[in-house]
């Protein structure tokens, strides 16, 4: 997704559900999020 701020990225895994939390930024950026069991 474009225009997300790194610094507000959260994600959480719980019940077999994954929830990711994201805020918008004015800036148009790249993001990678690498997820571990």
């Amino acid at each position: 997704p474009h225009s997300l701020n790194r610094e507000e990225l959260s994600a959480s895994f719980r019940d077999g559900i994954l929830e990711i939390t994201a805020s918008k930024t004015v800036d148009h950026t790249s993001v990678t999020v690498q997820l571990e069991n």
